[in-house]
C-alpha cells in the first residue's frame, strides 16, 4: 500500500475516533439552533373551584380539560379532588377504577397506576374513589405533592375541588397556583366567591377570573357587572344553559367532544383557549341600523371626496 492511501486511511482512522454518537450530535446540533435541551418546565396546577355544589364545577372541570387535551393538543390530567363525593369519573363512564386517588394517598397504590386515559379527548384522569369507606385515612395535604409531581410531566394539571371551604378544598386551593371560580348568576353563589378570596388573603394565587355558569341574561339573574362589582374578579367565561350539556352528561362524555359548536361547547372550548393563550376575539357582528348607517357614511363621504368637497 502506498504513502497516499496510507495517509488515506489514518485520516479515516482519526474521524471515526472522533465521530459524535448519534444523540450527542442531536444535542449539539440543536445548541447550535438555539433550542433549549434541558429538562421541561412544569406545567401550570390550576384548580376549578365553587363554594356550592351543583353550579357546574365538574362539568366544567372537565370540559376545560377536554379541550385542552383535544383542541389545543395540550398534555393534561386531571384530577378529582372531592375527596368525600367524587363525581368526576362518573361524568366521563368510569364507573369503576381498580386504583384511585384515595390508594394513593393512603399508600396502597402508585401514581402511575391510579392515572387513566380518557380515549375520546386524549387527556388522563386521576378519579378519587365512589367507596364511602376509602375516605378514612386519606391524608388530602398530600394533594400538593401530588400535583407537582403530575405537572413535570403534563403541560396542565386540572383540580377539581371540592366544593366550600373543607379540608378537601382548601387542599387544592393550596395546591393550585392559578385558580378559576365556578359560579353561577345568584347572589349566595356570588357571595361565596368573596369569601374564598377573603380565605386565601395573602397567598400567592394568581386568580384566572370567573366562569360564569347556566347564565341567560335574564333580569331575574345577576348581571355581569354586578357579580364583577361583587366579587372583584373578571367574568372570563359566559356558559349558556344548553341541552346539549345535559345530553353529554348523560352519554358521559364532554360537550366540547360531544356537541362542539354547541353554544356551551363553544363557550367551553373558548374558556380553554383563554386559559391556555390561544383565544382570537371574532370581530363583533353589527346589528341592521348599524351596518346601515357605516354604509350611508361611507356613500356620503364618497360623493363629496368626487365633487371635490371639504369635510
Amino acid at each position: 500500500m502506498g504513502a497516499k492511501e496510507s495517509g488515506k486511511e489514518d485520516k479515516k482512522a482519526e474521524e471515526r475516533k472522533n465521530a459524535k454518537p448519534p444523540e450527542e450530535k442531536k444535542t449539539l446540533e440543536e445548541k447550535k439552533e438555539g433550542k433549549k435541551t434541558g429538562p421541561r418546565p412544569p406545567g401550570e396546577l390550576i384548580g376549578v373551584v365553587s363554594g356550592k355544589g351543583g353550579v357546574g364545577k365538574t362539568t366544567v372541570s372537565i370540559n376545560l380539560a377536554a379541550a385542552l387535551a383535544h383542541e389545543f393538543g395540550k398534555k393534561v390530567v386531571v384530577i378529582d379532588c372531592n375527596i368525600g363525593t367524587s363525581h368526576l369519573g362518573v361524568a366521563l363512564g368510569m364507573h369503576y377504577a381498580p386504583h384511585t386517588l384515595n390508594d394513593v394517598l393512603r399508600g396502597k397504590a402508585k401514581l402511575t397506576e391510579a392515572l387513566y386515559k380518557h380515549e375520546p379527548s386524549g387527556m388522563t384522569v386521576l378519579p378519587a374513589s365512589m367507596k364511602a369507606t376509602n375516605i378514612q385515612a386519606v391524608d388530602v395535604s398530600q394533594i400538593k405533592k401530588i400535583a407537582k409531581q403530575l405537572a413535570l410531566s403534563y403541560d396542565y394539571v386540572v383540580l377539581d375541588a371540592g366544593p366550600g371551604l373543607g379540608r378537601e378544598a382548601f387542599a387544592t386551593l393550596f395546591a393550585a397556583e392559578k385558580l378559576l371560580y365556578v359560579s353561577i348568576p345568584t347572589m349566595p353563589s356570588v357571595i361565596d366567591i368573596v369569601r374564598y378570596r377573603q380565605a386565601l388573603q395573602g397567598e400567592d394565587k394568581v386568580h384566572l377570573g370567573i366562569v360564569l355558569n347556566m347564565f341567560d341574561g335574564k333580569e331575574h339573574q345577576m348581571s355581569v357587572d354586578e357579580v364583577e362589582k361583587l366579587s372583584q374578579l373578571k367574568v372570563i367565561s359566559k356558559v349558556p344553559t344548553d341541552v346539549e350539556v345535559h345530553r353529554s352528561l348523560a352519554a358521559e362524555i364532554p360537550v366540547v367532544i360531544s356537541k362542539p359548536k354547541s353554544p356551551a361547547g363553544k363557550e367551553l372550548i373558548d374558556l380553554a383557549a383563554k386559559v391556555c393563550g390561544e383565544f382570537e376575539e371574532t370581530p363583533k357582528k353589527l346589528k341592521f341600523h348599524e351596518k346601515l348607517w357605516r354604509g350611508l357614511k361611507g356613500a356620503d363621504e364618497r360623493f363629496d371626496e368626487m365633487m371635490g368637497f371639504d369635510r
